[in-house]
């Protein structure tokens, strides 16, 4: 069984970045900041995933930079050559459930709003 799941904050804004493979399907690649703790160390790890479909149109449009989110998927291992010949392994967390954790798009644009206002009224 190849099933993993995460909890992290979303590391770049991702509108824009969507893209469609040649067949016309919708995907996504963004990093996950995720945090672990060992013998009370706090470490952050920098997962990537992908998205395709439906699951990548939404996750462009409401997610945003900063949000928790939780994904479950699975892992994919792809190898690939470097310019001096060698072959390096790399990860990817391919998605089939993504959900929002923290605000919806729509509370953190009247927060972020909010927050403009507040400095307006400051000045």
């Amino acid at each position: 069984m190849n099933n993993v799941n995460f909890v992290g904050r979303i590391v770049e804004d991702p509108s824009g970045t969507l893209g469609y493979t040649n067949s016309g399907t919708a995907v996504i690649n963004f990093t996950l900041a995720v945090e672990s703790y060992i013998n009370r160390e706090k470490f952050v790890d920098f997962i990537d995933f992908a998205a395709f479909g439906p699951a990548a149109v939404n996750f462009e449009k409401y997610q945003y930079k900063g949000r928790e989110v939780a994904v479950s998927g699975r892992l994919s291992t792809n190898l690939r050559k470097r310019e001096d010949g060698s072959t390096i392994k790399y990860y990817k967390v391919i998605c089939d459930t993504i959900h929002g954790c923290g605000l919806s798009h729509d509370q953190y644009l009247a927060r972020k709003e909010i927050g403009r206002a507040s400095c307006r009224e400051r000045v």
